[in-house]
């Protein structure tokens, strides 16, 4: 698994997570910056979002209904 693969699902794994049901995308980047940069970090997030996993709107990062049915089929293996 690369890199960008192992963010973006440890991206997924939280929104779908979370309480709130999203977390400012500021906060998620400053718990994985020594991980990535902030460029790849908005590349990854941008691929998710593309890939219609994740919706963001005022920097606020929330999973959609498509990201949370993949992770209930990953615990239900």
């Amino acid at each position: 698994m690369t890199k960008q693969k192992a963010i973006a699902l440890s991206i997924l794994e939280t929104l779908t997570e979370s309480k709130t049901g999203g977390l400012p995308a500021g906060h998620m980047f400053a718990a994985l910056m020594s991980f990535c940069g902030h460029m790849e970090f908005n590349s990854i997030l941008s691929a998710l979002e593309r890939g219609g996993l994740v919706q963001v709107s005022n920097h606020y990062v929330t999973p959609t209904d498509k990201a949370r049915a993949l992770f209930v089929k990953e615990a239900a293996q």
